[in-house]
């Protein structure tokens, strides 16, 4: 696809043009200035002209959000400064609402309408709201432990652990002691001068450079990478983001990082990326990044299913030519669950694109393929050729695939749709029975609702949990739900006390 659509440059250049009067950093401030209320709720800085209905104050985030700026506005923003706005001082500022609100008010009526009006349509809208979730929902995860656990219990493993310290010259604890510090300490200060030195006994001076240098870039350098990524097209709000490789901005001998939150995400989902793209190392990672996301599943097992019912069942090797059953087994009274680990993240054209004829359409059929594995070996359990557990025909059948990050398919007809289609293609091409798909529906779920989902299973069962999530029965219990932190003392093990007291 050509990366510039004339027309959208024709309504993008006056917008392009508009920031040029404005000065980078002082711009950047803004950006930070409505990120760190958001994420902490931080003070909004009393020198930023605030619109006329926001309210940094409201307890509800999305009104505070709607009458301020969207978080996916302020990344698109911070990409955009970068890369129009000038190095030098100027007489014009963000922080006064006037400049803000002509810019915000061109990004959204002239900019995202005009697009909206000439590429969404009744045949791809459902395609566009693909892209919009993937768009906008990272946000409102947040930050927490589970996700901190998730990815530092994988992260862990020796061989990622290894292949990360040689990469980064870091531990994958230093990584995250790091990367946290650097996050907390971004939400309170906008600049931090050079260089940054350290007051925690885990972390010296040498690491924070070591950090530094991996995963910072001048402004001129981000503007460089900015502009090779940039696509004025459809696409314009959609085309990958460098600063989340390296959130943390240089100017001088000051850093800076608009948007802290990068920085969460920089540690727990973003150092999969220069690990898989490395060449030399990827096809290791990615075999071990399977093997660690499985034993990260059975640990969420083995802590949340506290319910004497239920008999939890590892991977197990068998027969000539060797096979491998499915990665956990969770039986209980009446049920048995196969639960299969896969960390293939939908790609990024998947996520940006309106075309699902090529990069969408392959993501489906790769999902497609992890399905039909799943009866495959249900089927070789039904024939009683797993070594341990042997076919019961009074449990029923769930088959559940577990992701690491969230494919956003559930919630999309239109995927739900492609994928059912691509499911049965591959079950016609190896004569699976199609009657397995109508009488044992398959479930995609990702790890961050399967640390709350098995939780709900061990308090209700598993035949319960899943009809009362099919028909839209389980949003009514979660609230009242007991949830327990099954990491209950180890982040203060692992993260707090590292830094307590002096070095």
């Amino acid at each position: 696809m050509d990366n510039r659509d004339n027309d959208i440059f024709e309504i993008y250049r006056p917008f392009r043009n508009k920031l040029a009067k404005f000065n980078v950093i002082d711009s950047l401030y803004v950006i930070w200035g409505y990120s760190r209320n958001y994420i902490f709720n931080n003070e909004f800085p009393k020198d930023i002209e605030k619109p006329s209905r926001f309210n940094p104050l409201e307890p509800k985030l999305f009104e505070r959000k709607y009458w301020g700026l969207f978080d996916h506005e302020l990344e698109f923003l911070q990409k955009e400064i970068i890369l129009n706005c000038d190095i030098a001082k100027t007489n014009y500022s963000f922080r006064e609402q006037k400049h803000f609100s002509k810019v915000m008010n061109y990004l959204r009526d002239d900019i995202e309408n005009t697009l909206s009006k000439k590429y969404t349509n009744q045949d791809n809208i459902l395609l566009d709201f693909n892209r919009m979730v993937h768009r906008q929902f990272k946000w409102q995860a947040g930050y927490g432990r589970e996700a901190i656990f998730r990815y530092y219990q994988i992260y862990s493993d020796t061989t990622i652990a290894e292949l990360i310290t040689n990469k980064f010259k870091l531990t994958p604890q230093q990584l995250f002691l790091i990367g946290f510090l650097f996050f907390g300490w971004t939400g309170n200060h906008f600049k931090t001068a050079l260089p940054f030195k350290s007051t925690a006994k885990a972390i010296t001076n040498e690491m924070l450079e070591i950090f530094i240098s991996h995963f910072s870039m001048t402004i001129q350098e981000a503007k460089h990478e900015l502009k090779t990524c940039q696509q004025i097209n459809e696409n314009i709000f959609y085309s990958i983001n460098p600063l989340l490789a390296k959130p943390l901005l240089i100017e001088q001998s000051d850093m800076i990082c608009p948007i802290p939150i990068f920085m969460f995400w920089l540690v727990t989902s973003g150092i999969y990326y220069p690990l898989v793209k490395d060449k030399s190392i990827n096809k290791l990672f990615g075999n071990a990044l399977g093997k660690s996301f499985e034993n990260y599943a059975g640990e969420v097992l083995k802590k949340s299913c506290t319910n004497n019912n239920f008999k939890i069942f590892p991977e197990e090797i068998y027969g000539n030519p060797e096979k491998r059953t499915i990665d956990w087994i969770l039986i209980d009274e009446n049920s048995i669950l196969f639960i299969e680990c896969k960390t293939k993240r939908m790609t990024l054209d998947s996520k940006s694109s309106l075309e699902i004829t090529e990069s969408l359409e392959k993501d489906l059929k790769i999902m497609a393929k992890y399905i039909k594995q799943v009866y495959e070996t249900y089927l070789e359990y039904k024939a009683n050729l797993y070594p341990t557990v042997k076919y019961d025909e009074s449990k029923e059948f769930y088959p559940l695939i577990l992701t690491l990050e969230d494919w956003f398919i559930n919630i999309n007809h239109t995927l739900i749709d492609k994928l059912k289609v691509y499911v049965i293609d591959c079950f016609k091409q190896t004569n699976l029975d199609l009657e397995l798909l109508e009488k044992f529906p398959y479930q995609i779920r990702c790890a961050s609702d399967f640390e709350r989902d098995i939780q709900l299973i061990n308090g209700l069962s598993i035949k319960d949990y899943f009809y009362k999530a099919t028909n839209n029965l389980i949003q009514d219990i979660i609230p009242t739900f007991d949830f327990v932190n099954i990491y209950e003392g180890e982040y203060q093990k692992v993260f707090v006390d590292p830094f307590m007291g002096d070095k």
